[in-house]
This record gives structure tokens, C-alpha cells and sequence, in this order.
């Protein structure tokens, strides 16, 4: 029997004559099972990569926080004080106005850098502004402590003020930047509020 060549794998195997192969394995026959071993390409599709999240953003006040409309600045008309060496100007008003002896009222602060408030102030921190008052001709002041919270942009709020008597009282707005305060104090009048007239008695 002649030599076999079969392919594989690109390549041959050499065989021997079939009378060797069978006294080697003492078999009457013998089944040669060729494999194929062809290389089937694997390709791989690269991930998607993930959609970019879309980012709106909406022009506003800097200064506000976000997600939330800026707030409006007090009206041209609303009191105002300058600081004794001239580097602020507080616009301000308080609620409820006028206000009323022993009872709390609250006070929105803005900062400007001119009496005429054209130029906003806007202090970074750990610039603070603080408020505080007093009844000197009566010798004492509040008593309890005020809260100055900054809303940004040269905003404050004022909570827990309470002047527990009528009469005149020193309002003091202190600017701190760098360690250094400057001073604005303005004197206010307040009036007692008179009860309502009782209704006539009816006949």
C-alpha cells in the first residue's frame, strides 16, 4: 500500500504502510479521523460607548444658586447708609416695615461700592457683613443675637433682630474684609403702636 499525505492543517503527515501500522496496533483495521483545524476568524465589535448626558445651562445672576432664579434686587427707593470711611453703602429694608417694638423683624441687606448704589459689592468669603444695635441714651442693647446669613452677589439676610422697646435706636451694618471693619450707622425712631379704638358702645 502506497504512503498517504493527507493535508492538515497546511501541512502533511507522513504514513507508513498499512501492513506496519496494523501488526504495530495488532487491529484488523484502522480508522484515521482527520480533524479539520482551519482557523476561523474571531473579530469583536467594540462596546458602544455611552451617550454624553446632556448639560442645559441657563443664563442668569451668577450668584444665585443653581436651579433657582436669581433673586430681585430692592427697589431704588429703599433706605440706604454709607459707611463712616466711605467703602460700603448698605440698601436695605426690613420686614415687616415699619417695625414694631417687641416683635422680630427681618432685614434683606444689599452691598454697594457708592452712596448712589450703582456698583454692587460682591464680597467673596470670608468678607462678612453682621448687623447689631443699641439704645445708647438708654445705655444697653438688644437682647438677643442676630443672624447674618449671605445670599451671594453682595446679598444678606438678617433673622432673630428684635428691638424690645420704642424709642430711637442705632442700627450698626459692619463690613469685615481682611480682618479690618468698617462701621455704617444710621439712628432710627421707633414708635410704639397704638391700639385700636375700641368700638362705640351701642345704645
Amino acid at each position: 500500500m502506497s504512503d498517504v499525505r493527507p493535508r492538515a492543517c497546511g501541512g502533511t503527515i507522513g504514513m507508513k504502510s498499512s501492513s506496519t501500522i496494523l501488526r504495530a496496533f495488532g487491529a484488523t483495521t484502522l480508522v484515521v479521523a482527520a480533524v479539520g483545524c482551519e482557523r476561523t476568524p474571531v473579530t469583536s465589535t467594540p462596546a458602544a460607548a455611552p451617550a454624553p448626558t446632556a448639560v442645559t445651562s441657563t443664563a442668569g445672576d451668577a450668584s444665585a444658586p443653581a436651579g433657582e432664579p436669581a433673586a430681585a434686587g430692592l427697589p431704588a427707593t429703599a433706605p440706604t447708609v454709607t459707611g463712616a470711611d466711605g467703602g460700603f453703602t448698605v440698601r436695605y429694608r426690613t420686614s415687616p416695615d415699619p417695625i414694631e417694638p417687641r416683635e422680630p423683624f427681618v432685614i434683606e441687606a444689599e452691598l454697594f461700592a457708592d452712596p448712589a448704589c450703582t456698583t454692587r459689592l460682591a464680597d467673596p468669603p470670608p468678607a462678612t457683613l453682621t448687623f447689631d444695635a443699641a439704645m445708647p441714651h438708654h445705655g444697653h442693647g438688644m437682647n438677643v443675637r442676630p443672624t447674618s446669613t449671605s445670599l451671594g452677589g453682595g446679598r444678606y439676610r438678617i433673622t432673630g433682630i428684635l428691638f424690645h422697646m420704642p424709642g430711637r435706636w442705632e442700627m450698626f451694618f459692619d463690613r469685615t474684609v481682611d480682618g479690618v471693619t468698617e462701621r455704617a450707622q444710621k439712628t432710627i425712631e421707633i414708635k410704639d403702636v397704638e391700639p385700636a379704638p375700641a368700638a362705640p358702645r351701642q345704645p
